[in-house]
């Protein structure tokens, strides 16, 4: 049987079009950000004495704890912290407080697509919090691939995750729809030449630039996505 070619933009495509589904989770899949900064502004204070400011929160989306650690250190010229340390300690304090809200649709969407797509996660988040989030809402077996952090050199904006969930789907990147909330999710698919989807979910902030190419759409209007074509 011929494989079914990519299509050509992806306002004309179905699902049908595509092989495989890959998922970012904090914000995409579920209303996880806020845990992070939660725990790392604990972090912040137990180490600290530091108040996170809203640049801080805005900054963070999408980032990493030892990013966001160097630059307020460097800011405010902390001496007897290291962003390792606040990543350990932000680590800790988010896991106690966490607990999965996936947003309405989300899961629904997954599930009706296992055993049809090859699909995949992949997220800037510790494996860890990641498995830990899915395995609450109860689709940790769901993913035929789970690429997180400790398994790449370069976090988002970099390429290099979603190339991997590719490779482990076996599945050319043409064929794999990216599910993002964030800028650098949509550079990272763009840089990768990923299709991708920006998931418009209640509380996001909206990248400052959304590619033309880029379809914007709730999880009640890709249900309804999946249904019609």
């Amino acid at each position: 049987m011929t494989a079914r070619p990519a299509p050509t933009t992806l306002q004309s495509a179905s699902p049908a079009d595509f092989a495989a589904f890959v998922f970012d989770l904090d914000n995409t899949l579920m209303a996880s950000e806020r845990y992070h900064v939660l725990g790392f502004a604990q972090a912040m204070r137990d180490l600290a004495n530091y108040e996170m400011t809203a640049q801080d929160t805005k900054d963070f989306i999408g980032d990493t704890s030892v990013a966001l650690a160097t630059k307020i250190i460097t800011r405010m010229g902390f001496k007897h912290i290291s962003p390792q340390q606040v990543a350990a300690r932000k680590a800790e304090c988010t896991m106690a407080v966490f607990k999965a809200e996936p947003f309405p649709g989300a899961c629904d969407f997954v599930r009706r697509h296992v055993g049809h797509k090859r699909l995949a996660v992949a997220s800037n988040s510790p494996r860890a919090f990641v498995r830990q989030a899915l395995r609450e809402v109860g689709l940790l077996e769901s993913f035929d691939a789970i690429v997180t952090i400790e398994d790449v050199r370069e976090r988002k904006p970099s390429p290099e995750m979603f190339i991997l969930a590719a490779q482990r789907l076996g599945v050319e990147a043409a064929r794999c729809l990216v599910f993002e909330d964030s800028g650098v999710g949509l550079q990272a698919a763009a840089a990768g030449h990923f299709p991708a989807i920006l998931v418009l979910n209640p509380g996001n902030f909206l990248p400052d630039l959304i590619p033309d190419d880029v379809l914007t759409m709730t999880w009640p209007q890709l249900l309804r996505w999946a249904d019609s074509k």
